[in-house]
């Protein structure tokens, strides 16, 4: 099956969406973009192409209300949807409604952080982690606001970023997709200048590991 990235951009996700098309570019890897809106009627095609989605929360939900109650169902979800990475932002009602459209009956959410360990990376995804399984990062100005608290759901949930019980990104299936959540204000701008001493991932973890790791892992051959 044809892979493809598509880039979901619409009112008020422009920066963030040319963000996301200047890395994969970087990567060597060219995307599609426009609104939810414009990638569902997309679907009606005879295509075969399976998408990598990368977006913000009130796009990604927009997709997952149409797979929720449009006629395609769970079924086309699965076969033209390969995988998802969203940025979380801020607490808000169109979070919560991702996660019991995501996390049925769990109790999936956004909290406060509160752990004082330090950031970890998990070594145990090497796939997507790559050489970064294991790194730590103190606690700093770039830590999150907020991040996910799983509470004791039974879901498939990997912890791909945490200190304590707090998850900056982890990964977890929806009918059978696996889908990327990041707790990240902001996302990593090539463009942005690198500061006396070059680009520091120490402050910039955030912004720039998860994405640069679901790129690589989304696409093996070209990233």
């Amino acid at each position: 099956m044809n892979e493809g990235a598509w880039i979901f951009s619409s009112a008020g996700t422009s920066d963030d969406s040319a963000r996301l098309s200047r890395l994969l570019h970087f990567f060597g890897v060219e995307a599609q973009s426009g609104p939810p809106a414009d990638f569902i009627k997309g679907l009606a095609t005879a295509s075969s192409q399976q998408h990598r989605l990368l977006g913000s929360v009130d796009d990604f939900l927009v997709l997952l209300r149409h797979f929720a109650t449009g006629p395609e169902g769970s079924q086309a979800w699965r076969e033209r949807v390969h995988s998802g990475f969203i940025h979380v932002d801020q607490e808000c009602d169109s979070v919560l409604e991702m996660f019991r459209l995501i996390a049925a009956g769990s109790d999936v959410r956004l909290a406060r952080v509160s752990s004082p360990n330090e950031w970890r990376v998990s070594d145990a995804m090497r796939e997507l982690c790559g050489s970064m399984g294991g790194l730590s990062f103190s606690r700093g100005a770039s830590d999150p606001e907020r991040a996910i608290a799983a509470g004791t759901s039974e879901l498939r949930i990997a912890r791909i970023i945490a200190a304590g019980d707090d998850v900056a990104f982890l990964q977890i299936y929806h009918h059978g997709v696996p889908l990327f959540i990041v707790t990240s204000p902001t996302l990593i701008d090539l463009d942005a200048p690198a500061g006396e001493r070059g680009f520091d991932i120490r402050t910039s973890w955030l912004a720039a590991l998860p994405v640069v790791m679901y790129v690589r892992w989304a696409f093996p051959e070209r990233a």
